[in-house]
Formats: C-alpha cells, sequence, structure tokens
C-alpha cells in the first residue's frame, strides 16, 4: 500500500499447507500420540489404569507380566559396530576415532560360511 507515493504497507497472503482436512487428521494424530506410553507405546488410559495396578489385588482385574524378551540380531550386530568405533585410548581416554556419535552405523544380512 502506498500513502502519498511512500510504500508504507505490504500484504502477503498465502495459501495454507495443508486443507482443513488434512489439519484435522495432524491434530487427531498429537492427540493420539499424547496419550500413549513414550516407552512401550501402550494407549495410556488402559496402560495405566488401576484395574491394572499389580499392588491393586482387591479390585485389579489383570496384570501385565513380563515375558522374556526376544534379541534383536541385526541390533546386536549395529551394538557391536558401535563399541568397536566408540572405543576409546587406554591411556590418552580419547576416542580411537574422532566423533564417534556421527557415525551412521549400517549392517547387512549375508549368507553364513
Amino acid at each position: 500500500m502506498y500513502d502519498g507515493g511512500v510504500h508504507v504497507r505490504t500484504i502477503v497472503t498465502r495459501e495454507t499447507e495443508w486443507t482443513e482436512d488434512q489439519q484435522g487428521w495432524m491434530l487427531a494424530l498429537a492427540v493420539y500420540r499424547a496419550g500413549l506410553c513414550h516407552r512401550c507405546l501402550g494407549e495410556l488410559d488402559e496402560t495405566s489404569s488401576e484395574a491394572l495396578n499389580p499392588d491393586n489385588w482387591w479390585s485389579g482385574t489383570h496384570v501385565y507380566k513380563p515375558k522374556p524378551p526376544k534379541r534383536c540380531h541385526r541390533c546386536t550386530a549395529l551394538m557391536a559396530s558401535e563399541k568397536t568405533f566408540h572405543a576409546t585410548d587406554k591411556k590418552t581416554g580419547e576416542y580411537i576415532t574422532s566423533h564417534p556419535g556421527a557415525l551412521i552405523h549400517q549392517v547387512e544380512k549375508v549368507p553364513r560360511r
């Protein structure tokens, strides 16, 4: 806009990045994720229910019981690679590889020998 030949204001209009439908879906996803346990990703309405509290023997209906863990062999290989590159020199305490946290470790599945 001009006032007496002097530019005094600019009006910029933009089209929204997402449609109202898409915005609604993203809001619903955010609300859903906010209701999840950050560790097990279970729905907190269920996983934090007093009916599942192991100390609530008088009115509890169920409890969560741990099962034996499964080992992910791909993660085992990744962690072995990380350990190799995160090694430190025993004399100086310095990392053998500079900036080991910046490395992106990769593994591949190969036939047994």
